[in-house]
């Protein structure tokens, strides 16, 4: 396509969310842009989604029909590999390790509540 990352400048998702950015009062220049490397991207070999899985707004299915869920008149549906229990348990426990690591953090919120419980406390005595 043309487009290389400048060394030492940007980070690779930095300049990607750059290169595909719709910028304000050059908005059409930009959304040909955008065009042009979504459609290079459509006939690419890197194209590699597991069929049935992820469709491209605008294509059409195998029986016809248009796979965009807005012209099917359907709501999308997302397929979930793991159950909301599963997903609960991982964030949970990513939460847990994050405390777990920074105890200073736990610390300083349970200071934070008392503090402002305090104030409110002191507050309503004082308007009374």
């Amino acid at each position: 396509m043309g487009y290389e990352c400048p060394l030492n400048v940007f980070s690779l998702a930095d300049f990607y969310v750059h290169t595909l950015a719709i910028v304000p009062g050059e908005e059409e220049e930009h959304r040909e842009r955008v065009s042009r490397i979504c459609d290079a991207f459509k006939e690419s070999v890197d194209r590699k989604v597991p069929e049935g899985e992820v469709g491209f707004s605008g294509e059409v299915d195998d029986d016809g029909s248009p796979n965009d869920p807005d012209e099917k008149g359907s709501e999308m549906t997302f397929k979930y590999k793991v159950s909301w229990f599963a997903q609960f348990c991982a964030v949970f426990v990513r939460c847990w390790t994050v405390n777990l690591r920074e105890p200073y953090v736990i610390k300083l919120r349970l200071l934070q509540s008392l503090v402002g419980t305090a104030q409110m406390q002191y507050q309503k005595a004082s308007s009374t």
